[in-house]
């Protein structure tokens, strides 16, 4: 079974809420995970962050600008089968 993870996307205000070192934490843990399991990392947490297709700062709603999000996801799962 191939394991694909990738990280939430979040609305800006969200991001900049957020403790460093958390967030530096969170990412060693999936880059130690990610090289011991031998499975991808997809960062994701802010490409989305400054465009308009957030509903609230939680869920990415707006259509059709939103659907960036759920291509992007298919891209990467297609990807994924292909290797």
């Amino acid at each position: 079974i191939k394991v694909v993870i990738f990280t939430n996307p979040y609305h800006r205000v969200l991001i900049d809420s957020f403790d460093n070192s958390e967030v530096n934490s969170f990412e060693t843990m999936l880059k130690n995970n990610s090289s011991e399991f031998n499975f991808n990392v997809y960062s994701l947490q802010e490409k989305y962050a400054d465009l308009n297709i957030w509903r609230e700062y939680l869920h990415i709603a707006i259509q059709p600008e939103g659907k960036i999000f759920s291509d992007d996801i298919l891209q990467i799962i297609l990807k994924e089968i292909e290797e």
